[in-house]
């Protein structure tokens, strides 16, 4: 999550008017890819476009297949850059046992469509559902910064059976993300962000088991606004921080041992 966001709300009058389409350009960095550019990155790392071979795929995969897997893990990354950059998902959770898709968005990746909430969201719950469809229960899904806006967004509706969900470095709402980068404006941020993303809200319903993940040092979303998303969870739950660590600089190695904690807390009765 980029903290040239709060640029947004800087000057009233201008995003009173066209404050949409600039807010969203500050939100999301998707990065200049050709898809052809990101089949050819698969490719060399081992992995595959899922469900199509065209820049209409819903995600990315590993190319080898295990004989058996403890469920499928569904991740939908940050707001920079494409999913392909996320590799480290599948070297830490496959070791595990778990099926690993990296769910592209419009307008990442070479992939065509407009970069808005509501857009994300619904290609979202449709990669999700295709997920179990084609692979079965139980499926987690897993949310790292922007994408714990998706997460939360998917568990909103509760016609979609989730095992188990991950927020990693989450907000409670962008809105108050706005506030606290730009206090000056902090009336007016409601008004101006478009693209609400209000975790609070949207996981209020959800009753199975929830890990987050703060990062101690994070720089990007304050560490209160975190505990207010946790507070507000009324499912089993459980906190995991990383000490000494910042928004993009968390341990990431599959060799470290906060992965199967994770998994075994949401895999626990």
């Amino acid at each position: 999550m980029k903290k040239l966001l709060t640029l947004l709300l800087l000057s009233h009058s201008l995003f009173l008017s066209t404050g949409c389409g600039i807010q969203r350009r500050m939100l999301y960095y998707p990065g200049q890819f050709h898809f052809k550019d990101i089949k050819q990155a698969a490719t060399n790392n081992g992995m595959a476009l899922w469900t199509q071979d065209s820049p209409y795929y819903f995600g990315i995969m590993a190319t080898r297949k295990q004989f058996s897997y403890k469920g499928t893990i569904i991740v939908f990354h940050g707001n920079a850059g494409p999913a392909i950059f996320r590799g480290y998902y599948i070297s830490a959770l496959k070791k595990l046992g778990y099926r690993v898709i990296l769910a592209e968005y419009p307008g990442y990746g070479g992939k065509p469509g407009k970069m808005t909430e509501k857009k994300l969201m619904a290609e979202a719950r449709r990669t999700v559902e295709l997920a179990v469809k084609e692979f079965g229960e139980p499926v987690y899904i897993w949310g790292e910064s922007m994408g714990c806006g998706i997460v939360a967004g998917i568990i909103s509706e509760e016609t979609i059976n989730i095992k188990g969900v991950v927020l990693l470095t989450p907000w409670d709402n962008l809105t108050n993300v706005a506030r606290r980068d730009v206090p000056a404006v902090s009336i007016s941020a409601g008004l101006i962000v478009k693209d609400k993303y209000d975790n609070v809200k949207n996981i209020s319903k959800y009753k199975g088991p929830v890990a987050v993940i703060m990062a101690e040092k994070d720089e990007i979303i304050p560490n209160d606004l975190t505990i207010n998303l946790y507070n507000s969870i009324k499912s089993r739950k459980k906190m995991f921080i990383f000490n000494n660590s910042g928004h993009n600089d968390w341990p990431n190695g599959p060799e470290q041992l906060w992965w199967l904690d994770i998994m075994t807390f949401l895999e626990s009765k």
